[in-house]
C-alpha cells in the first residue's frame, strides 16, 4: 500500500473528483478526512461526506467525515483541529474544493467574483496555512492541489453535442492559474522541510456532478472516470517528500505514463 500509515485530509470529497481522491486514497491505506459541506443529499449533486466516509468503511478503510467550508477559516482550523485531536497528524492535504464557473466576465455579479477567488483561491491557501505547522514540525507532508487546464487554455476542452467547444470560464481559469503559481512558489519555501507541494489537472474533460450539471447537453461518454488516471496521480504526488518530485504542475495521464502509474495491458 503506498500510503500506509498516512493521514490524508481531501477537501471536497463529497462527490466528484474529490470523493474518487478520497476512496482510492483510502484503498491506499491512508486515513481519510473526508471534508466538504454536503451533510444532506441535494437533489442537483448527489453525494455527502457521510455517503463518502461510509463507502470507504465498507472497503475496510479509515474515514473521518468532517463538515468544512473552505471559505471559512474557523471553518478551516476546525477541520485541521478535529483531525490532529483524531489522528495525531496530517501526512498529505489535497486541495479539491472548487466551484466551478462559466458566465460571461461581463455579466458576472461583483459578489460571485469574490466568491469564486475566496473558495479556489484563498481555501486552498488557507487550509495550506492551517497544516503546515504540523508538516513543518514533523518535517515531512505533501500537498497536491488540483487545478484545471483552464488556467492555460481558452476553451474548455469539453466537446459538446454540436461539436463546438465553449470559451472557458475566464474568472474561473484565473483562480486556477493563481493556484498554480502558488505551487511552484511555496514548494521552494517549504523544501527545507521535505514537504513537497504540486498541482495536478485532469488531461481531459473528467466526470464530476458539478461539471455535468454546468454542461448538460453534453455527452457523458466523453467524460472520463476519475479512477483512471486522476486518482492515480494524485496518490502519486501524494507520497512524495521535497526529495522526490515537488514543484511541478502536471496533467494526470502524462504524469501516469511519465511514471509508470498504469497496469500495461497484454
Amino acid at each position: 500500500m503506498k500510503l500506509k500509515g498516512k493521514v490524508a485530509i481531501v477537501t471536497g470529497a463529497s462527490r466528484g473528483i474529490g470523493k474518487a481522491i478520497a476512496i482510492d486514497m483510502a484503498k491506499e491505506g491512508a486515513a481519510v478526512v473526508v471534508a466538504a459541506r454536503t451533510e444532506k443529499e441535494q437533489e442537483k449533486l448527489p453525494g455527502t461526506i457521510y455517503s463518502t466516509a461510509k463507502e470507504i468503511e465498507a472497503l475496510g478503510g479509515k474515514a473521518l467525515p468532517v463538515k468544512c467550508n473552505v471559505g471559512d477559516e474557523q471553518s478551516i482550523q476546525e477541520m485541521v483541529d478535529r483531525t490532529l485531536k483524531e489522528f495525531g497528524t496530517v501526512d498529505i492535504l489535497v486541495n479539491n474544493a472548487a466551484i466551478g464557473y462559466y458566465v460571461a466576465f461581463q455579466e458576472t455579479p461583483i459578489r460571485h467574483i469574490d466568491l469564486l477567488f475566496r473558495i479556489n483561491v484563498r481555501g486552498p491557501l488557507l487550509c495550506t496555512h492551517a497544516v503546515l505547522p504540523k508538516m513543518i514540525e514533523q518535517k515531512r507532508g505533501s500537498i497536491v492541489n488540483i487545478t484545471s487546464s483552464a488556467a492555460e487554455d481558452v476553451f474548455s476542452r469539453i466537446i459538446q453535442k454540436n461539436e463546438e467547444r465553449k470559451p472557458v470560464g475566464v474568472l474561473y481559469g484565473a483562480t486556477k492559474a493563481a493556484l498554480n503559481r502558488f505551487t511552484r512558489g511555496l514548494a521552494i519555501e517549504v523544501s527545507k522541510y521535505n514537504i513537497a507541494v504540486n498541482a495536478v489537472a485532469p488531461s481531459a474533460p473528467t466526470y464530476s456532478e458539478g461539471l455535468v450539471m454546468w454542461n448538460p447537453n453534453v455527452d457523458l461518454t466523453l467524460f472520463r472516470d476519475p479512477h483512471r488516471y486522476m486518482t492515480k496521480a494524485v496518490i502519486f504526488l501524494a507520497a512524495q517528500d521535497s526529495q522526490g518530485v515537488t514543484g511541478g504542475v502536471f496533467y494526470d495521464e502524462e504524469l501516469c505514463w511519465q511514471h509508470n502509474l498504469l497496469e500495461v495491458r497484454k
